[in-house]
């Protein structure tokens, strides 16, 4: 686990800064960030990059089922109701706070989380040699975490505004974190148009795909080298989606692959909060023009 960016002041004296906001000056905090990342100005009235349309949909559609969507335990029987047949990791026990898990009835290994927020995962790979030290550190973390409302932790995601903070336990399908493959599935209106599909072996290593496993010839956030491990299931992973993206303008929806079986992760509705830094950048407008917001 990494907790550093919840005890970084700098971060909580945003999130403070961003909770005192009133509403009518949200767009004027989005063009600073916009500006400050990308070099360019933020239209609002007329957007047309990927960037500038994901800012105006924070803004704009931040609906009660998106909401419902970004709590990752609720999400569950949503997709358990939409598709069937999709696997999702079980999830041992629900609770309001760390004091509440119960880790007698747990199995000896499983991955806490929180359904309102990302990098809280803390992977316990044998309960029985957690020290009393481990635990503290576990409780003081959570601790702090379920208190933050994380629509104002990033820029503006509204989406996490009203989901009310909880812990919970759930399968770890994977004990070695290098036996890991993840699909992200870039969908524009109910259509997946792009896939990132992410693999570690000694290093990170990812690719873009199309929904018919064609190499795409550009990167998110950071340059790698060419993927090694190629991606068996990006034709169940774009089924998936499609059912699951229909109803939504923008959507990426996450798949985990394990011992050879496609599970459900989440549904993100603002990837890097809307700030998608494409390589080469041309790929921000292209995308863009395939949102269609109207």
């Amino acid at each position: 686990m990494n907790n550093n960016y919840i005890n970084t002041p700098k971060y909580f004296l945003r999130y403070l800064l961003q909770r005192g906001i009133p509403i009518c000056l949200y767009k004027y905090l989005l063009k600073w960030k916009y500006k400050q990342l990308y070099k360019l100005n933020l239209d609002l009235k007329n957007p047309l990059r990927l960037s500038e349309k994901l800012q105006y949909l924070k803004l704009n559609d931040s609906s009660k089922l998106k909401t419902l969507l970004s709590d990752k335990i609720y999400v569950k029987t949503y997709v358990n109701e939409k598709c069937s047949d999709l696997k999702t990791a079980k999830i041992y026990q629900t609770a309001d706070c760390f004091d509440d898990i119960n880790f007698d009835t747990l199995p000896d290994t499983f991955v806490l989380k929180t359904n309102h927020a990302w990098k809280t995962n803390a992977y316990v790979i044998n309960k029985n040699v957690l020290t009393s030290k481990e635990k503290k550190f576990y409780k003081n973390f959570y601790d702090k975490v379920l208190k933050i409302n994380y629509s104002y932790w990033a820029y503006l995601e509204m989406q996490y505004k009203n989901i009310k903070p909880r812990i919970f336990a759930e399968e770890l399908l994977k004990m070695k974190y290098w036996e890991i493959s993840n699909y992200e599935v870039y969908c524009f209106n109910g259509k997946p148009e792009f896939i990132l599909f992410r693999a570690v072996d000694k290093f990170i290593e990812q690719s873009i795909y199309s929904p018919c496993g064609k190499k795409l010839n550009f990167d998110i956030e950071f340059q790698t080298k060419n993927i090694t491990k190629m991606p068996n299931k990006i034709e169940e992973a774009v089924y998936y989606s499609k059912k699951l993206s229909k109803e939504f303008d923008f959507v990426r929806v996450d798949f985990m692959e394990s011992n050879n079986e496609l599970y459900f992760c989440e549904m993100t509705f603002t990837p890097y909060s809307g700030f998608i830094k494409f390589i080469p950048e041309f790929y921000d407008l292209y995308y863009g023009k395939k949102l269609n917001l109207s």
